[in-house]
């Protein structure tokens, strides 16, 4: 299972990587259904991209997207955010 790594500064906070990753849980688009957030520190301009590495608040566990050939969250990140790291 890979490792996905982050890279804040690069973060556009679109969202279409937690969209991609719901889809991956529930094969439906939301917030609630991913693994992974985007917190967003308006006064400072700053972006920070959170994995969930154990399930909480009844949200799964980021599992690399198991059965697919990519992490979906990295390949629908349109800058480069994210990179998926082999263990």
């Amino acid at each position: 299972m890979p490792t996905i790594e982050t890279r804040n500064e690069r973060c556009a906070a679109c969202n279409l990587c937690v969209l991609a990753c719901s889809f991956h849980h529930e094969k439906a688009f939301g917030r609630r259904g991913a693994s992974i957030d985007i917190l967003k520190n308006e006064r400072e301009g700053e972006v920070e991209i959170v994995i969930l590495d154990d399930s909480r608040d009844g949200r799964r566990a980021c599992d690399g997207c198991v059965n697919e050939e990519t992490a979906l969250c990295v390949t629908w990140c349109p800058v480069g955010a994210l990179l998926a790291r082999e263990n």
